[in-house]
């Protein structure tokens, strides 16, 4: 299990696939963010529907917004070319291998297709997150 989904799922406390702010303030904690309620609630307020509450993908949208930075664009490619030797593509059966359900739902949403080589374009994608 990633720590993405570790973290939302170790503070969402009461289990209904939602983090209320000081949810949300524990697992970016968890994952070395410094935040504190105030921040948790304006980030609940820009990334959800509902002002309250905060599910998964909205919460991965977070974490992706807030580790992208110049310096961890090199770590993401990095990542990818370790996980995919035919980099910068990525297959649906390499993904698979090492992110769990909910995150491959999410990178095929996100992932921009190849359709010539059948996989994803990781490449692509990295570069769309840092607005390259």
């Amino acid at each position: 299990m990633s720590e993405i989904k570790k973290a939302f799922e170790e503070f969402d406390k009461d289990k209904d696939n939602k983090l209320k702010f000081y949810e949300l303030h524990g697992a970016l904690t968890y994952l070395g963010e410094t935040t504190n309620d105030d921040e948790c609630k304006a980030l609940i307020k820009k990334y959800s529907d509902d002002p309250e509450f905060l599910s998964y993908d909205p919460f991965v949208q977070i974490i992706l917004d807030r580790f992208s930075t110049a310096e961890n664009k090199a770590a993401i490619n990095e990542a990818f070319q370790t996980l995919a030797p035919s980099y910068p593509m990525i297959t649906e059966a390499v993904i698979s291998q090492y992110f769990d359900e909910d995150e491959l739902n999410f990178l095929k949403k996100e992932l921009p297709p190849q359709s010539d080589a059948g996989g994803y374009n990781a490449q692509e994608w990295v570069d769309s997150v840092f607005n390259e």
